[in-house]
């Protein structure tokens, strides 16, 4: 009977002191589970930090403008010493010289027109950057195109140079006077060309009304120099002031 006790009361303690090596070995994994899981938290926060800075960081660089070219500091593509290029996405461009035209017709509009050649029949569209003399920020207009050559010249094909007039319209000015020009496709890309415009005003004030521009003459084995004169003494009756002769 001693002996029956003696034995339960020890597979009674064998018994406690395999539940306890048993919770304790519970507790040792579940430590260990809670510990990595808890490394592995602050690693993907680290992580999810990292990535919203990086985020915001991208973000800010896309959202903080450009740093917009000063006329002076643009590297101009030079194509000869009259002519401006710029190569665009779809085509290039040839930038002969600019003007600014303020008349009345123009409505509440002034105009930039730049005479240009273009290696396309129908250009992309593209942006002017309009500089004054006397003021440090620039205005953005989009150009329009009109096409100063006819289809039935022949040569209405595009990588064949054609002649375009571009026009850069923004709001009229009364006391701002455009200087100078640029044209480009994307804002926040580099700038080749810079063109002054062409603003030349009689000394007097005094405008003269009505001029007359004569296309090119070809007569090569005709002479109509009296034909010629003719024809200017009429301009001169109905009032002509200036006669504009090209030459070749």
């Amino acid at each position: 009977m001693v002996y029956v006790i003696f034995k339960a009361r020890s597979e009674f303690r064998n018994s406690r002191k395999n539940l306890l090596i048993f919770f304790f070995r519970l507790l040792s994994i579940i430590a260990f589970i809670l510990t990595w899981s808890y490394f592995i938290f602050l690693c993907l926060l680290h992580f999810k930090t990292n990535n919203n800075s990086l985020q915001n960081l991208s973000k800010q660089q896309q959202e903080q403008p450009c740093r917009i070219q000063s006329p002076q500091s643009i590297k101009i593509d030079y194509n000869s010493i009259y002519w401006q290029r710029f190569q665009s996405s779809n085509g290039t461009f040839f930038f002969y010289n600019a003007f600014y035209d303020d008349r009345i017709l123009n409505g509440e509009l002034s105009t930039i027109r730049i005479l240009s050649m273009i290696d396309r029949i129908s250009p992309i569209n593209i942006y002017c950057r309009i500089w004054f003399s006397n003021i440090s920020n620039s205005i953005i207009a989009l150009a329009d195109y009109h096409y100063i050559w006819s289809q039935q010249w022949g040569n209405y094909e595009d990588k064949i140079l054609q002649p375009f007039l571009i026009n850069c319209p923004f709001p009229r000015q009364k006391h701002l006077q455009p200087y100078f020009v640029s044209l480009f496709e994307k804002n926040c890309t580099e700038i080749t060309n810079n063109l002054q415009i062409i603003n030349n005003r009689p000394l007097n004030k005094n405008k003269q009304s009505f001029a007359v521009c004569v296309k090119g003459l070809e007569f090569l084995h005709d002479d109509l120099s009296i034909r010629l004169i003719e024809w200017i003494e009429l301009l001169n009756i109905l009032g002509v002031k200036k006669i504009f002769f090209y030459e070749f």
